[in-house]
C-alpha cells in the first residue's frame, strides 16, 4: 500500500512498504522542462540540472561522487522537454546519509565557476556531434517545422548561442523559478517501514524551503499542424539517404493517445510490423525502419522514418505512400490489435519488475494528476480499448496532412 505524505513546503511524498531487499529507490520529478524555457534561455533548465551534481556550497563533485559510490548506490539527475528527475538507490541503511545529500543537491547549490566552464564544453560538444547522425538530421528539421515558436521545436540542450551565453546569475534565477519543493513529487520504495521513512524525510525535506519568488511563466502557445502537405529536401554528408514523414499527435492528456499507441505498434513497433515486413522485408527498402510516438504534455509528434541506399529513396517514398493509404481505407485487423494490445501490456509488465521502475511509476501518476490507482488499470484499460477506437485513431492520424524530410548524399 502507498503511502502518502505532504510536507509544509509543498512537497508531496509517496512510499511504498517492500521488505524483500534492503534497498530504497526513487524518483524525485520537478515540474520544469525545456517546455518552460524562453527562446534565451534554451537550454537552461538542462544545464541547470547538470550543475546540480557538480557540487553544493558544501560538497564537490567529487565528494558527491565518492559518498554515493562508497555506499554502492547510484544517483542521477535529467531534464527532458516536460519535467525533470533526480533518482537514486541505496542499501537502506544508508538511505538518510544519501537522502541528506540528494536535499543538500537540489537546496544548495554551489554553482562553481570552473565547473560551469567545463559543463558548457560538454554541451556544446555535444550540440556538434548531433549532426553526425542522420536520424537527429532529419528529425531536428521536422521538429523545428512541425512546433515552429513552441517550446518543443528546440533541443533539450539549447543552441550554442544560448549556452555560450548561460552565467551563474542565470542558473541561480532558473533555481529559485523552478526546483522548488512544491513542484516536485518524492516517489519512494523501499524496505524501511513506513514511519521510519516518513521521519527521514520530514527531518530533512524540511531545511528545503519553498522560495518567495512566484513563477509568472505561461504556457506556450499550443502548435498548430500542417494544413497541407510539405516537404524538406536536405543534403547532407551521410552515403545512406533517409525518409522521415509525420506530423503533430494528441498530447498524454487526450483519449486518443492509448489508441494511437496501439496503432503505431501494428505499423512500426518492432520486427512484426507493417512497416517491417512490408517495406524492408518483402521489398528491401529499408536499412532501418519504424515509427514514433511519444508521450508529451502539449501535442507531440508522430512520425516513420526509413534509413535506404540512395537509389531506393523514389521507390521507398511511393511504397510508403500507398501503405499509408491503404491503412486509412482499409484499417488493421482485429488481430493485429490484439497483438498489439499483448505487446504494450507484456512491455508496461516487463518495465516494473524493478524497485526503480515500480517507485517510478507510483511518482509518475501523481505527477501527472492520477489517482494512486491509476497505474494498477493501465492494463485493463488497454485490453478494453476497442478496435474500431484504433482504426479511429489511425484514420485520423493518416488523414492530416504530413511534413515529409528528405536527407540525400551531398554528391546526388
Amino acid at each position: 500500500m502507498t503511502q502518502r505524505w505532504t510536507l509544509p513546503n509543498g512537497l508531496t511524498c509517496l512510499y511504498q512498504e517492500s521488505r524483500d531487499v534492503p534497498l530504497v529507490a526513487g524518483p524525485l520529478f520537478l515540474r520544469a522542462g525545456s517546455r518552460d524555457e524562453t527562446d534565451q534561455e534554451a537550454g537552461l533548465c538542462s544545464f541547470t540540472m547538470e550543475m546540480l551534481m557538480q557540487g553544493t556550497r558544501r560538497k564537490s563533485a567529487k565528494t558527491i561522487a565518492d559518498l554515493v559510490e562508497s555506499i554502492g548506490g547510484a544517483m542521477g539527475i535529467q531534464a527532458s522537454e516536460d519535467y525533470s528527475e533526480a533518482d537514486f538507490l541505496v542499501p537502506a541503511p544508508y538511505f538518510e546519509r544519501v537522502f541528506d545529500l540528494l536535499i543538500e543537491i537540489l537546496s544548495e547549490p554551489g554553482w562553481p565557476a570552473d565547473e560551469v566552464v567545463k559543463q558548457k564544453s560538454h554541451v556544446l560538444a555535444d550540440l556538434r556531434s548531433r549532426h553526425d547522425g542522420i536520424f537527429n538530421v532529419a528529425f531536428d528539421a521536422m521538429r523545428q517545422a512541425l512546433f515552429k515558436t513552441h517550446p518543443y521545436a528546440r533541443l533539450s540542450d539549447g543552441t550554442p548561442q544560448t549556452v555560450r551565453a548561460f552565467q551563474r546569475k542565470a542558473l541561480s534565477g532558473w533555481h529559485e523559478r523552478f526546483i522548488q519543493p512544491d513542484r516536485a513529487v518524492l516517489s519512494l520504495i523501499g524496505s524501511l517501514s513506513a514511519a521510519e521513512a516518513e521521519r527521514i524525510v520530514r527531518r530533512h525535506a524540511s531545511r528545503w524551503s519553498r522560495s518567495a519568488i512566484v513563477d509568472a511563466s505561461r504556457a506556450p502557445q499550443r502548435p498548430t499542424a500542417p494544413t497541407e502537405s510539405l516537404a524538406i529536401d536536405l543534403k547532407a554528408n551521410f552515403k545512406q539517404a533517409y525518409l522521415m514523414t509525420g506530423t503533430l499527435a494528441p498530447s498524454m492528456r487526450e483519449t486518443q493517445t492509448l489508441p494511437l499507441k496501439l496503432f503505431n505498434i501494428i505499423l512500426g513497433g518492432g520486427m512484426s510490423s507493417r512497416l517491417f515486413m512490408d517495406l524492408r522485408e518483402k521489398m528491401g527498402l529499408a536499412y532501418e525502419i519504424s515509427s514514433f510516438y511519444p508521450a508529451r504534455r502539449d501535442p507531440s509528434v508522430w512520425s516513420v522514418y526509413m534509413g535506404l541506399p540512395p537509389e531506393r529513396m523514389a521507390v521507398a517514398e511511393e511504397a510508403l505512400t500507398k501503405l499509408l493509404t491503404q491503412i486509412a481505407q482499409d484499417g488493421v485487423t482485429a488481430t493485429e490489435i490484439a497483438q498489439a494490445k499483448r505487446m504494450m501490456i507484456g512491455s508496461f509488465v516487463m518495465d516494473h519488475q524493478t524497485r526503480r521502475r515500480q517507485a517510478w511509476y507510483a511518482g509518475w501518476w501523481e505527477f501527472v494528476g492520477r489517482t494512486q490507482d491509476f497505474g494498477a488499470g493501465q492494463a485493463e484499460r488497454i485490453r478494453t480499448i476497442q478496435d474500431e477506437e484504433v482504426n479511429a485513431a489511425a484514420r485520423t492520424i493518416l488523414a492530416k496532412p504530413r511534413l515529409t524530410v528528405k536527407v540525400m548524399p551531398y554528391n546526388l
